[in-house]
């Protein structure tokens, strides 16, 4: 019985994704915020690269599971760029593609403002043909449908940021595609939203508290939002918890290695009604920040007050 319930949530969800999941759902996404606005590229004035992993609901079977690799560079003084490939899979549907980012960023007195834009493509292939139940009325469940298709988007966002906080609006489109043999669109076309924020409250020269905030709109739903606060020691060692509306809290933990490793993790205990059929969701991020030329290292614990944006940022 508890089998048959998992697959046919597994069902619902293959159909949830693809009908409103523009955006892959991300614990971490305030740690990986070029995943979701383009204008952020180049904010950390270095080059960086991260590696990113989630396992979704922990115990269903062929679970969502993610993973992509992207990278960061600052080229000049005004120009940032980002290129990511990624690779989303569950029960039934796999989405692969990549996509390129520009952000030009605009210095002001108290405040610098980025302006971007990305374009990407990837290939989803839909297969029901292994767990065919049938319904009166549902094309996509009684066909067994085994079908691939190629997607299209363009986003654009802002990003205001200085040493004491950040703030960003972005914006992606999804090209409309459809399945010709189906009554209904699996993927409506359309724009999605999100909107973060972030404030750096330094207590003393060791202690960092940064409350932050992501609200997403995606294709078909309302907002949905995110909010916590993450505290950092030494611009070493950070904790933060969140809560997701109608969905989670997450715990998550980081450390910084040798001034250029970034290593973060993050546990979602579900609060939905899910939470009775899967034991949560993991996430890790693993980044590398490059050196200067000048051979020194990227961020040092007492180097906060000089940079424009924090290392946790």
């Amino acid at each position: 019985m508890k089998k048959l319930i998992q697959l046919l949530i597994m069902l619902f969800l293959l159909i949830n994704y693809t009908q409103a999941q523009i955006i892959t759902q991300s614990s971490l996404v305030q740690f990986d915020k070029q995943s979701v606005n383009p204008a952020y590229c180049g904010a950390k004035k270095t080059n960086e690269v991260k590696l990113h992993h989630r396992s979704q609901w922990v115990g269903f079977t062929d679970a969502p599971q993610y993973q992509s690799i992207s990278g960061t560079m600052m080229t000049g003084r005004a120009v940032g760029l980002g290129a990511k490939i990624f690779n989303y899979s569950s029960k039934g549907i796999q989405n692969y593609g990549g996509n390129i980012n520009y952000a030009y960023h605009l210095p002001f007195n108290k405040v610098n403002l980025s302006l971007g834009a990305g374009m990407g493509f990837s290939q989803i292939a839909i297969n029901t043909s292994d767990h065919v139940i049938y319904e009166s009325g549902d094309d996509l469940l009684n066909k067994g449908v085994e079908k691939s298709k190629l997607l299209v988007d363009m986003s654009a966002g802002g990003f205001a940021y200085n040493k004491d906080f950040y703030a960003g609006i972005s914006s992606i489109y999804k090209s409309k595609v459809n399945f010709s043999d189906l009554e209904s669109d699996l993927i409506p076309s359309g724009f999605a939203y999100t909107l973060m924020a972030g404030y750096n409250y330094r207590i003393n020269k060791h202690f960092l508290i940064i409350p932050n905030a992501v609200a997403v709109k995606p294709l078909n739903y309302k907002f949905n939002y995110q909010v916590g606060v993450a505290g950092v020691y030494h611009d070493m060692i950070m904790l933060s918890a969140n809560y997701r509306q109608n969905d989670a809290f997450v715990l998550s933990a980081g450390i910084k290695l040798f001034d250029n490793w970034l290593f973060m993790y993050s546990y979602d205990m579900v609060t939905s009604e899910l939470k009775n059929y899967n034991s949560g969701s993991h996430e890790i991020i693993l980044a590398y920040l490059f050196k200067p030329r000048t051979g020194k290292a990227v961020y040092s614990s007492r180097g906060f007050e000089q940079r424009n944006i924090s290392f946790w940022n």
